[in-house]
């Protein structure tokens, strides 16, 4: 008589478990109370989701280990749930939601999703208030879909650049740092309670004010010249600003501003250059994008025909900032992690570069080049990050152990486009999942598009250009993604904003 399987020795069951899918172990809940509580244990689906290749909507700050078997099983089924319908030839939309919004106000030029896609922040520039010019920042709440609503409104002096959000205490707290032009280029950073609906007394919408308002003066290198903001980063409570110097040869400048403090200061342009092994001459490093991420600065770019990511510890700043004329630049120390990955041969330009919010393991690039009568291609590039080891253990103190540079793993996947298309609005996620307005220049139609990491690098339909829907992407001016959740707003031209759901 064979021995049953409820009979096994708990510790080799438990090892049996590991080799089986989430849809298999879920099965083999169903047959027998036995089997039900050992598919039910912590220890299994940690070790079960460790090894599943799909995002997951893990809450910010939480570890894998410190969720139970019974939300591990949530966030994993769901993810599955949402891979395939991304991977179906046209996914289909679980659940459409237009925001309330004030008919009276303009469309919104741009916006982004906290990951998770609980949190919306959305931009408006150019409102006239009073006789001068401003621009409307607002953060929306959509924990629940039912009745989503505006967490803060920021009315902001100026000409919006752009901005960046951090949640902080868990998801109680919000820093948000927005970049304005007015006279001047400066960043103005708002910190601030994230209050429930019910806190909310007779809908009266929380608008802070700034804490803090920092001038980007002119860079020591291009004194008579007004920097430009570019993109911002905040995290860990630091913000990194990249900054265009119009007119100058410079490549872009990094600018770190302390949320706490206040302190700022430019960082050395040295490592905005390279030397060239063979030549000994200072090669320009073309900065695209900076991100932060555990106390780090991750700085993206180009150099010659590479894709070049660094890592650097970020320093502390001190009162004395590199505006002042004769004070040092901020210096960022050796450098920790480098990767490199080849960039197309022959490609005239770049439409859109799109670099993802980093992960504990993962950050991403899209790149879309054009040629001339020639098929534009797609570019993903992925880089693996050291960051998640390190998070696992004590946390990344001075004494964390870095990956070595030529062990870094990444890798990089080409796509073609339809001719006479472009991409515009691109987003990507950490693990590659990407989506973009396509406009196709014979037509004049657009639709929306999605990248496919997981699927043979394949691209297809988000939103045809005629959808059953109230609106045509024709009419999009504004996108963000969220490849976790799957969820895509998108804002029209009209002012309206809809959030579409795959899950």
């Amino acid at each position: 008589m064979g021995i049953r399987i409820s009979d096994v020795p708990e510790d080799i069951l438990l090892e049996v478990l590991l080799y089986l899918t989430v849809t298999d172990l879920l099965s083999l809940k169903q047959t027998c109370r036995a089997l039900h509580a050992f598919g039910s244990s912590d220890y299994v689906w940690h070790r079960l989701a460790q090894r599943i290749d799909l995002p997951l909507d893990i809450p910010p700050g939480v570890a894998l280990n410190e969720l139970s078997h019974d939300e591990l099983q949530r966030i994993v089924v769901q993810a599955i749930r949402l891979e395939a319908n991304w991977r179906r030839k046209c996914p289909q939309a679980r659940r459409i939601t237009t925001l309330v919004r004030d008919t009276n106000d303009p469309y919104v030029d741009e916006m982004q999703f906290v990951p998770g896609g609980k949190w919306l922040l959305t931009a408006q520039r150019h409102r006239q208030m009073e006789g001068r010019w401003s621009s409307h920042v607002v953060l929306w709440s959509l924990g629940n879909m039912d009745d989503a609503y505006r967490a803060a409104s920021m009315e902001v002096t100026g000409s919006y650049r752009s901005s960046a959000i951090e949640l902080l205490d868990d998801g109680q707290s919000a820093t948000v740092a927005v970049g304005v032009s007015d006279g001047i280029d400066m960043i103005e950073i708002y910190s601030f309670p994230l209050q429930d609906r019910s806190e909310i007394a007779y809908f009266v919408l929380p608008t802070p004010a700034p804490i803090w308002r920092v001038a980007l003066h002119s860079h020591p290198r291009a004194p008579a010249i007004s920097p430009v903001i570019h993109q911002l980063a905040v995290a860990d409570g630091m913000i990194a600003a990249t900054v265009v110097l119009p007119g100058g040869n410079s490549p872009l400048q990094v600018f770190l501003v302390d949320v706490k403090t206040a302190y700022s200061g430019w960082v050395d342009p040295r490592y905005t250059e390279a030397t060239d092994r063979l030549t000994t001459r200072a090669q320009p490093f073309s900065i695209s994008w900076v991100r932060l991420y555990a106390g780090h600065l991750l700085l993206v770019g180009a150099m010659q025909s590479s894709l070049i990511l660094r890592i650097y510890r970020l320093p502390k700043l001190r009162r004395t900032t590199s505006s002042a004329a004769g004070e040092p630049y901020i210096d960022l120390g050796p450098i920790l992690v480098e990767s490199k990955q080849p960039l197309r041969k022959g490609a005239e330009f770049d439409d859109v570069t799109r670099v993802s919010l980093p992960s504990a393991s993962e950050l991403c690039v899209m790149i879309f080049y054009s040629f001339h009568d020639a098929l534009d291609v797609g570019q993903v590039t992925h880089f693996q990050l050291p960051f998640s080891s390190a998070l696992a253990g004590a946390g990344m103190g001075a004494g964390t152990k870095y990956v070595a540079k030529e062990e870094c793993a990444s890798a990089t996947h080409y796509f073609s486009m339809p001719s006479q298309t472009t991409a515009q609005l691109a987003q990507v996620g950490p693990s590659g999942r990407g989506v973009w307005l396509e406009h196709n220049w014979d037509t004049q139609r657009r639709r929306i598009m999605r990248y496919q990491p997981r699927d043979g690098h394949t691209i297809a339909m988000v939103l045809p250009p005629d959808p059953a829907l109230p609106f045509t992407p024709n009419l999009c001016h504004s996108l963000a993604f969220d490849e976790v959740t799957g969820r895509v707003c998108l804002g029209l031209f009209n002012g309206d904003v809809y959030i579409l759901d795959f899950v």
